[in-house]
């Protein structure tokens, strides 16, 4: 009886040395499948930036955009990227792209 059980733990040690042995084949195994199927991970960021602006608590809140003067409709959509509108448009125009 104790022969059996030396020999089935030596089978099971075996067992477990083997499978330690092939992971690292395993995986580049995975890997290789991978990279022939044509996948790439996703480039989006693991966690989420910073955020760089201030708390809304922190700041007033914006006025409505029909009552800001031009000057400033015209400075909102610079920072939008609306660089045509920003320096020759009109509040109507710089109200309907700002909106």
């Amino acid at each position: 009886m104790k022969h059996d059980d030396d020999l089935l733990l030596l089978a099971l040690v075996a067992t477990v040395a083997a499978l330690q042995a092939l992971r690292p084949l395993l995986v580049a195994a995975i890997a290789l499948a991978l990279a022939v199927a044509g996948y790439r991970p996703s480039k989006a960021p693991a966690t989420a930036p910073a955020p760089t602006t201030p708390a809304a608590a922190d700041r007033p809140a914006p006025a409505p955009l029909a009552a800001l003067p031009v000057r400033e409709l015209r400075q909102l959509a610079r920072a939008a990227g609306h660089r045509a509108l920003a320096r020759s448009g009109r509040r109507a125009e710089l109200l309907l792209v700002l909106a």
